[in-house]
């Protein structure tokens, strides 16, 4: 994971989610993402599932992959088999392509974290 951010960033980027900005929206989704911090995973699904914009969907599906899930622990195994097993579903019932595609890269990323792990 990356270094500790900051609560005043942790705050900005988390109000950037719910900006009324969609390019906001996706920015602060991808900078939440980059800290691979698994506990972001129901903010991203939020996005995923309610954004009517492939661009803020794309970057919460990419976050999702990014995440650094703690795959040796039992806790880190339900979170990582959950996030999986969403990009599987929005993967399936996605309309636009190019969240499909995020979805499979995202999908591919943390199948590549997994595997590195033993699981």
């Amino acid at each position: 994971p990356s270094a500790p951010a900051s609560p005043a960033t942790l705050a900005a980027l988390l109000s950037g989610v719910s900006a009324f900005n969609y390019a906001v929206n996706a920015y602060s989704l991808r900078a939440l993402g980059l800290r691979k911090d698994p506990t972001i995973l129901p903010i991203c699904a939020q996005a995923v599932t309610s954004s009517p914009i492939p661009n803020v969907r794309r970057a919460a599906v990419a976050a999702i992959g990014s995440l650094d899930y703690p795959w040796a622990a039992p806790e880190g195994q339900r979170a990582g088999k959950e996030a999986g097993e969403r990009l599987v579903a929005w993967l399936k019932g996605e309309r636009d392509w190019t969240v499909r595609y995020a979805a499979a890269a995202a999908l591919e990323a943390w199948a590549a974290g997994a595997g590195k792990s033993g699981v």
